[in-house]
């Protein structure tokens, strides 16, 4: 596996992976929960945008071709704070360490760049994601909202740059 910066070009690729996990959403989410209704074009928009923010970084891992992404960017009211904001692993990929690979990835690089502090929002009720990132040194943060595009509860986490993980 290899971990590299993403293009324009990976952003179809990135956004069919954001659809099959999407669809896996259905395992563990309220039983009336339907996928984002937008479509696949969308969500190629939103992550091309990502791809070419320059406050951003969007790294993918790849085996011949992506099998993940992870995407983090500062946070504007708080610069000191790195937002992660996606991490998504083809679902075949699961529990094969790809998403931990990406994550300690993004860890070392907002580290390398001076954040003092990570933050991201995952799913209320995604389990396997929040083991993933307790695993890894991160905590609740005591936050929660509401993300209206995917139709569901997030809780926030939260981990120091010197925190080590578990």
């Amino acid at each position: 596996m290899r971990i590299r910066g993403a293009t324009e070009q990976d952003a179809p690729a990135l956004a069919a992976i954001v659809a099959r996990c999407d669809a896996e959403y259905a395992d563990w989410a309220p039983a009336d929960w339907q996928p984002p209704p937008e479509g696949f074009n969308d969500e190629l928009t939103r992550i091309a945008a990502r791809i070419a923010d320059p406050a951003a970084r969007t790294m993918l891992a790849e085996e011949v071709v992506p099998i993940g992404f992870i995407d983090w960017r500062r946070l504007d009211r708080e610069p000191q704070v790195a937002e992660l904001r996606s991490l998504y692993v083809e679902p075949r990929r699961w529990a094969r360490g790809t998403g931990r690979a990406l994550l300690r990835f993004a860890q070392d690089g907002m580290s390398k760049a001076g954040f003092a502090s990570f933050r991201l929002w995952v799913p209320d009720g995604d389990d396997r994601a929040m083991a993933l990132y307790a695993s890894e040194g991160w905590s609740p943060a005591g936050r929660r909202r509401r993300h209206d595009h995917l139709g569901l509860d997030l809780v926030g986490y939260e981990r120091s740059r010197d925190r080590p993980c578990e």
